[in-house]
């Protein structure tokens, strides 16, 4: 894993940095962040109209690993290219350059994430894994600003963007290392060594709370132990999952608590790792297991509603502190926050049990909405007083609740999955949150006239709103 976790911090580093980079070289070379702002718009667009895509193609990649190292080189070249062009020659041609990079963007986010369940075995293990992924989005997006800056203000933008795109380079040639199963290969069986519990059958669970080995039915004779998901020989069975042998007929039924839902025979989709022959159906087999699978559809929607509010966080943030006597102040909220999320996602990582993710994602939420909430009515007065210092407390708090929720979320999509579109699962649901994301922006820009206070509340009522959705979609059968 410590290859994977350098190569996904590289990766989201040059991710994270590219608002803030693309911001300072049109300021450097026009005078104005306006031309920064249309490439910008034109490298997150194909985020979500990439996601299906970029997913449905990495799954019929032969060799994942190398497909993802690709994506990298082409994402780390469009930086190069924006970094020279930018302020140097025509707009449309920059945000073509921009369109091809973006477009590589599901797959340095969910794309590699979804590589995590061919790494790591099912059970604790996974979890753990899971959770030090989070933690390398967390890092980067403390990290990533700071130093785009830092180097910004010194060397130049410019340096600042080949600095990005020497980032990206160095994950596509870790990547390239990665020990990935090709696409035939059971999943959690790194190249070179498959051990009979290394990895675990493709199908979706109902609940991943009673046991971590995926493609685990009900007649199976691990019955949704968690302790024994990663251990027992289960050769014969992964292997005939693998073939589609109809062993995902009892996939989606909870152990030992009646049927799930999704019918019985998986989301709509081939069962276990078998791969739709055309491109049109494993397109629509992703969509469809995103929907159809109940935990799926409950975490998408659930996270979507949250991410709207997250998407007005930092408009919020900067609001609150110019309320309070200091606007730039709002960095540093930001910055709170995300040293919260990565503080939550280390303490959940260093768990040697994993927590019922359900649970949590719902725990995660109520925390991030009421310290949001109690942000808001602390510095809603019109004077600085105490109110700073115990909001950057009520921001670290909310961002300790919300790395958990990224945990959590990629954990839940690797467990209820199918290993065929496992990866799509992965981009889907990070193309929609970043929709959602934008759409929170939107909402930013059209209350930014009202008190800061009531477009901070908003954002805390969208986080509890979630936790309530997660919890009546998800908890109806169970």
């Amino acid at each position: 894993m410590k290859a994977y976790l350098s190569t996904a911090f590289l990766a989201r580093l040059a991710d994270e940095g590219v608002g803030v980079v693309l911001a300072l070289l049109a300021l450097e070379r026009t005078g104005s962040p306006a031309q920064g702002a249309f490439v910008l718009t034109a490298w997150t667009a194909p985020h979500a109209v990439a996601a299906a895509p970029a997913g449905a193609a990495a799954e019929r990649a032969r060799s994942p690993r190398l497909f993802h190292a690709g994506a990298l080189a082409v994402f780390g070249a469009a930086i190069v290219l924006l970094g020279l062009g930018l302020g140097r020659v025509p707009t449309p041609a920059v945000c073509c350059v921009a369109v091809v990079g973006g477009s590589c963007g599901p797959l340095v986010t969910g794309g590699l994430s979804g590589l995590v369940a061919r790494l790591a075995a099912a059970g604790p293990a996974r979890a753990r894994a899971y959770a030090l992924d989070a933690t390398t989005y967390n890092a980067a997006s403390v990290a990533a600003p700071a130093l785009v800056g830092t180097v910004g203000a010194t060397l130049g933008a410019g340096t600042a963007a080949l600095l990005l795109a020497a980032s990206a380079a160095g994950a596509a040639l870790l990547c390239a290392a990665l020990p990935v199963a090709g696409a035939g290969a059971g999943v959690g069986a790194p190249v070179g060594g498959a051990g009979a519990g290394a990895g675990a059958g493709p199908g979706p669970q109902a609940d991943g709370g009673e046991g971590e080995g995926e493609g685990e039915s009900e007649g199976g004779g691990e019955s949704g132990r968690r302790g024994e998901s990663g251990r027992r020989s289960e050769s014969g069975r992964r292997s005939a999952n693998k073939g589609g042998d109809g062993n995902e007929n009892g996939s989606g039924r909870r152990s030992g608590s009646g049927s799930g839902s999704g019918g019985g025979s998986g989301p709509g989709g081939p069962s276990g790792g078998a791969r739709p022959g055309s491109w049109r159906d494993q397109l629509a087999t992703g969509a469809r297991t995103l929907w159809k699978v109940r935990e799926l559809r409950a975490l998408t929607v659930a996270t979507c509603v949250a991410f709207l509010g997250i998407g007005a966080l930092p408009v919020a943030a900067v609001l609150l502190a110019a309320r309070g006597g200091d606007g730039g102040a709002g960095g540093a909220l930001m910055t709170a926050f995300a040293l919260g999320g990565l503080t939550g996602s280390l303490a959940l990582a260093r768990r040697r049990t994993a927590p019922d993710p359900r649970r949590t994602a719902v725990l995660s939420l109520v925390v991030t909405g009421a310290a949001l909430a109690g942000a808001a009515l602390t510095g809603s007065a019109p004077t600085p007083g105490p109110g700073l210092p115990v909001a950057l407390a009520l921001f670290a708090l909310a961002g300790l609740g919300d790395g958990p929720l990224l945990t959590t979320t990629l954990r839940m999509r690797a467990e209820h999955a199918p290993e065929a579109v496992r990866t799509q699962v992965f981009t889907l649901g990070a193309g929609l949150k970043l929709t959602a994301a934008s759409g929170g922006a939107a909402l930013a820009g059209a209350l930014s006239g009202t008190s800061p206070a009531v477009l901070l509340l908003t954002v805390a009522g969208l986080q509890l709103a979630a936790a309530a959705v997660l919890f009546a979609l998800s908890g109806s059968e169970g």
